[in-house]
């Protein structure tokens, strides 16, 4: 049998830990369609964004856009403006 000594031990852990969290990334995207498939969120999220009333489906999106707002608007208004002066 093997032997380790504390300092071995420890060096062999880090080494692991190490030789992992290099691997891991790879691998996660192999999960992405087990997944999807298992919890069927896609279908799921599709079924409950349905049902929301418009109110409360602008409450879940409101948020996302909510930090670049005010480009939306400055865009929106300069577009118009120029639409405005073509016409």
């Amino acid at each position: 049998p093997f032997t380790f000594g504390s300092k071995e031990y420890m060096s062999l852990k880090a080494d692991l830990a190490s030789a992992f969290l290099d691997e891991f990334p790879n691998c996660v995207p192999l999960t992405y369609d087990y997944c999807e498939e298992a919890m069927q969120t896609e279908t799921l999220l599709r079924t409950r964004l349905s049902d929301l009333p418009y109110y409360d489906f602008e409450g879940v999106l409101h948020p996302v856009f909510e930090e670049d707002e005010w480009k939306l608007i400055a865009v929106g208004g300069l577009l118009g403006g120029m639409v405005g002066v073509f016409q």
